[in-house]
């Protein structure tokens, strides 16, 4: 009688301890690292079928508003008192729904930014200075526009070549004058068409700083979390298989136990 209870009271050996577990999965360890490897080796395939991309430069010119006004003012009157309608709607107008005078401070910046960030404009560029060698790169620059009108914009463009970064760098400097230049003759020219007897002979093009800061930022290719990944999913799987094993053993062990 004594020796029925003792059969039907739960055996404290019955429960494994994470010792145990520890213990079965290191007599299995060379299941685990076959598994390991196998996940390791699919994980290998894309990266050694695809292609790094190269590590590539970003140089950017800030172009700033200035605290000057006075070309603004100047314009503004003149288009007030003309008969002459003379509007405009460029990317950025329309993007920041600027429909207004188009001589107003953030109007004019922003048309001049469009003028900057133009192709055509580039490309007059470059045709002009064909003797100084232009690098095509100068073609991929573009203004980053913002979700609000700030107090500056970027024009940015990338290059793969770090030898050449100082050049590019001088390059868009020159192009960002010559764009002030270019756009301060359309400002004279629309000046005399909204009043022929205008004296002004010099507008200053709008809210632009004449210093020009530029940065260079590099971008290095990401790198791929596919190999630790593969290990962390081998020694997990492997882990798991073994584990699974040996939970249906020692129940296979239990129930012959039982019937014996």
């Amino acid at each position: 009688m004594p020796q029925t209870n003792r059969t039907n009271q739960p055996n404290d050996t019955d429960e494994i301890s994470f010792l145990d577990l520890i213990e079965v999965l290191w007599k299995k360890r060379n299941f685990i690292i076959v598994v390991t490897l196998s996940t390791l080796t699919i994980g290998l395939i894309p990266l050694i079928t695809k292609v790094t991309p190269p590590t590539h430069f970003i140089i950017s010119s800030e172009i700033r508003q200035s605290g000057d006004l006075t070309t603004s003012i100047i314009l503004t009157k003149l288009w007030s008192t003309s008969e002459l309608d003379n509007s405009f709607s460029t990317q950025g107008m329309a993007r920041y729904k600027l429909r207004e005078t188009p001589y107003s401070p953030n109007s004019l910046f922003l048309r001049s930014i469009s003028n900057l960030n133009s192709q055509k404009q580039i490309n007059t560029f470059m045709q002009l200075n064909v003797k100084s060698k232009i690098l095509p790169e100068i073609k991929n620059m573009m203004v980053t526009f913002p979700k609000r009108i700030t107090g500056s914009f970027k024009l940015s463009l990338k290059t793969a070549d770090k030898a050449l970064i100082s050049i590019l760098k001088t390059q868009m400097n020159d192009y960002i004058f010559w764009s002030l230049n270019v756009f301060n003759q359309k400002l004279l020219t629309e000046a005399k068409l909204l009043s022929p007897d205008t004296p002004h002979k010099n507008l200053k093009p709008p809210l632009y700083n004449t210093k020009i800061v530029s940065s260079v930022i590099t971008v290095e290719p990401e790198k791929s979390a596919a190999i630790p990944l593969s290990i962390a999913l081998g020694l997990f799987f492997g882990s798991f298989i073994v584990l699974i094993m040996n939970a249906f053993n020692n129940r296979n062990n239990i129930s012959i136990t039982s019937k014996t």
